[in-house]
């Protein structure tokens, strides 16, 4: 093979990959759109459809369940857990999207999420953490991973995170 016809064989390939990262990323910037307008309304339902499936079912076996009943019981402890708090911001940076891939072929990205909440006896609390988007199932879901338990959870349901360092975050009262 000469160096011509493997530089134009390398150039379509790149060409051919070129339109389904587009497509991809456009995909991954619509979930994220569609996942803040469901965080600024306080949708629970659509909060809860973007746990990762794998997540959904490892964790409804645990506990015994199906993951409908999981996904229901989730759906009644967020709007506890938000109906006490104000989202005041919802942001999640989609401008400059690095989309990456574990050992094992599973897509992912991190992403920079800016919430401001209003908690009752608290005052404001400014978190800036990532969100992890993993594209399963032939979607994207959304995990927040900023504590050890939710890393362990995700490392869990997919093993080619276990080498993956996530990135961290933080939190604090603001005025």
């Amino acid at each position: 093979m000469s160096l011509r016809s493997a530089a134009a064989g390398a150039i379509i390939s790149l060409s051919l990959a070129t339109p389904s990262l587009a497509d991809d990323i456009a995909a991954l910037q619509s979930s994220i759109a569609s996942f803040s307008e469901a965080m600024m309304e306080q949708d629970y339902e659509r909060i809860v459809d973007v746990v990762p499936r794998r997540v959904l079912e490892m964790m409804a076996g645990y506990a015994n369940t199906d993951p409908e009943t999981l996904r229901s019981a989730m759906i009644q402890q967020t709007r506890d857990v938000v109906a006490s708090t104000e989202v005041l911001e919802f942001s999640i940076d989609a401008t400059a999207l690095s989309l990456q891939s574990t050992e094992n072929g599973v897509s992912y990205a991190f992403l920079p999420t800016e919430t401001l909440v209003m908690i009752p006896g608290t005052g404001k609390v400014r978190s800036e953490t990532s969100t992890l988007a993993v594209f399963d199932d032939e979607r994207w879901y959304f995990a927040s991973i900023d504590s050890d338990q939710q890393a362990t959870v995700i490392r869990e349901a997919y093993p080619g995170f276990k080498a993956i360092d996530f990135p961290g975050g933080s939190s604090k009262v603001v005025e």
